[in-house]
């Protein structure tokens, strides 16, 4: 079952400040925590910058979260 349009700006509100809070502003060029709402599923992510090239960041997930009715 999908979230509803309520639930996903709630889930939205909250995780936005917990990822800005989480990062001090110091280091947010070089990691940065975001998330990704998918369904009934939400993914909070970690990015950083490439090795390789400092201007790609990649994503990583570190949790997933699925709503069961």
């Amino acid at each position: 079952m999908a979230l509803t349009p309520r639930q996903e700006a709630q889930i939205s509100d909250q995780l936005a400040a917990y990822c800005q809070a989480r990062v001090p502003a110091r280091v947010r060029d070089q990691v940065r925590l975001g998330f990704r709402i998918e369904g009934h599923a939400v993914e909070l992510l970690e990015s950083r910058p490439s090795f390789d090239d400092p201007r790609v960041w990649r994503e990583e997930a570190i949790a997933k979260f699925r709503y069961v009715a």
